[in-house]
């Protein structure tokens, strides 16, 4: 998976949790609450795992600008 299909499915699963979370707190359902909360951490675990540069691997969580044209650590250019 390359960068960008991650960041999507993070912020994919970002959104699905809060909707979860969401109707699981309006109609006081707890499944809801439990399948929100799955959906976050797997959004966080798949990002940690996948969400890295395609040429020295290292994470760009830490980028808070969206998605960078250049790796904040390498300098290649991120396509």
């Amino acid at each position: 998976m390359n960068y960008r299909n991650s960041q999507r499915l993070m912020w994919g699963l970002f959104i699905v949790s809060f909707i979860l979370l969401a109707v699981g707190y309006n109609k006081n359902e707890m499944i809801f609450l439990v399948l929100g909360t799955l959906c976050t951490i797997a959004g966080i675990l798949q990002a940690v795992i996948f969400y890295r540069c395609p040429y020295c691997y290292k994470s760009l969580m830490d980028c808070r600008d969206g998605i960078q044209k250049y790796c904040p650590h390498c300098g290649n250019e991120l396509k």
